[in-house]
């Protein structure tokens, strides 16, 4: 029996890893839009559902995770990192 060269549904055949290729290339490209815009909607979103309270504080907390996550991931140890940025200076 032959192979056919169509997909699945008797259409086009499947490119698979070419379209996705494609696709990782646009979104390399636009990263920044694209995050960016993905993020104007979620905070959007927030905002409609939750109140600007609680969506600022969700902000906050987002960001203060990420200094957190910086901070750890530039020194390689939690340990070194947590007493740097827990430690208070007078």
């Amino acid at each position: 029996m032959r192979k056919s060269s169509k997909g699945p549904c008797g259409g086009r055949p499947k490119r698979g890893g070419r379209m996705l290729a494609e696709i990782l290339a646009i979104f390399l490209a636009h990263k920044g839009k694209i995050l960016c815009g993905l993020g104007g909607f979620f905070l959007g979103w927030l905002l409609i559902t939750r109140g600007l309270a609680a969506t600022l504080l969700l902000c906050i907390c987002v960001l203060l995770g990420y200094l957190i996550g910086k901070n750890i991931d530039e020194e390689g140890e939690w340990g070194e990192a947590l007493k740097r940025l827990l430690s208070f200076r007078r």
